[in-house]
């Protein structure tokens, strides 16, 4: 849903070919975190109040709905569109649909296990987002 650039369009275009009782599931990197200027770590100075040599991610720009392009330098893979949470939520409530699970999944013990410095900071801030909707039995 990220890649949609319409997403209104393709919410209520999902709704009017699902059946009644019909489930809607999707998949995105969670946008509270994957923000237009990507959040970096930032470790607190020793002297504040706060707990010493404690992290925190500095997110910006949040709010912002822009196109986003992945590749290397020269070269586009894809083309995403960073939007808050709440569109996707409007989207789905506009449509018809009633939002009934949302999943900000962790990594498995395993993942933890086998890629300790890849997934060490999934598990202090999600890193997608899971949702199901279903469109309503009387619709």
């Amino acid at each position: 849903m990220e890649s949609v650039r319409r997403l209104s369009d393709a919410v209520k275009e999902i709704f009017r070919v699902l059946r009644p009782g019909g489930r809607f599931v999707f998949s995105i990197t969670h946008p509270a975190f994957e923000a237009p200027v990507p959040g970096r770590w930032i470790l607190e100075p020793a002297d504040t109040e706060r707990v010493e040599d404690r992290e925190h991610l500095a997110v910006d720009r949040y709010f912002d709905r822009v196109a986003v392009y992945w590749g290397p330098p020269g070269e586009l893979l894809a083309v995403g569109f960073h939007r808050p949470l709440r569109d996707y939520f409007e989207a789905l409530h506009d449509a018809g649909f009633l939002v009934s699970r949302y999943e900000e999944p962790l990594p498995t013990e395993e993942a933890l296990r086998r890629f300790p410095r890849y997934f060490r900071d999934m598990v202090r801030l999600p890193n997608f987002l899971i949702v199901e909707a279903v469109r309503p039995k009387g619709s």
